[in-house]
């Protein structure tokens, strides 16, 4: 698997946006902070996707078969991962399950208002610990005491 080399550069300004070596500004939405932030941006991402690629019904029922056949409600999907996209696999086919965790790492990204660079051989969770790090960063560099 191949794993991301992020290393970018970034510094807060004065009114909380962060900016990356290329001058580009990050903006994180404060709806998406707390202990918990990730897994609702994921799971909010997972049923925006689905809701896109299949329809409400279809998302309905792929969640009623995930709550029967796996004791796993839809807000616990983000922990139970491999036996979503097993699901997504038998459903639609492996290709189309590469398709749709790209697809979710790009909205994740969007939520963000950051923009996504597709990487070739990434899965979702490669995408994830990349957001991670990228939050965490911003986490950190936001928590450093101002010199200005």
């Amino acid at each position: 698997m191949m794993r991301a080399n992020y290393n970018s550069k970034k510094s807060i300004l004065p009114d909380n946006s962060i900016f990356s070596s290329d001058e580009t500004p990050i903006q994180v939405p404060r709806s998406f902070s707390g202990p918990f932030a990730l897994s609702k941006l994921l799971s909010d991402s997972i049923a925006e996707v689905l809701t896109d690629l299949v329809g409400t019904r279809a998302r309905e029922a792929i969640y009623d078969f995930m709550e029967r056949e796996h004791s796993t409600a839809r807000t616990e999907i983000p922990e139970h991962l491999n036996e979503f996209f097993g699901l997504l696999e038998n459903i639609f086919g492996a290709a189309s399950e590469k398709v749709v965790e790209r697809t979710i790492a790009k909205k994740i990204y969007s939520k963000l208002n950051w923009e996504f660079h597709a990487v070739p051989h990434f899965e979702l969770r490669d995408y994830l610990d990349r957001i991670k790090t990228r939050l965490m960063s911003v986490v950190l560099e936001s928590a450093k005491p101002s010199t200005r």
